[in-house]
C-alpha cells in the first residue's frame, strides 16, 4: 500500500462488497468483488441479526429486518444501510 494514497484509492481497496438499494424498505441486495465473501449485518446495539455468504458478481437478498440502522460487516468492509418505510 503506498503511504500517500488518497482516500478515494483506500476505499476501493477497502470496500469488496456493495449493498443495494440504500436506503432501503423491505430488502437489500449484498454484492461482492471478492471470489467469496462471508460477513455479518448487525444493528445498532450489535447484535448479529444476519450471517451471509457471497459469491463474486452474486447477488444476496436479505430480507426480513425491521426499520432501522444496520451495518454490513466483512473481515475488509463496514458498510452502514438504513431501512425505512
Amino acid at each position: 500500500m503506498d503511504p500517500c494514497a488518497g482516500v478515494k484509492e483506500l476505499n476501493s481497496n477497502f470496500n469488496t462488497i456493495s449493498v443495494y438499494p440504500n436506503p432501503c424498505s423491505e430488502y437489500f441486495y449484498i454484492k461482492s468483488s471478492m471470489k467469496e465473501e462471508e460477513g455479518i449485518v448487525v444493528n445498532e446495539l450489535g447484535q448479529v441479526v444476519a450471517r451471509f455468504e457471497v459469491k463474486e458478481d452474486e447477488a444476496k437478498k436479505i430480507v426480513g429486518l425491521r426499520r432501522g440502522i444496520y451495518f454490513v460487516i466483512t473481515n475488509r468492509s463496514r458498510l452502514k444501510i438504513i431501512i425505512g418505510d
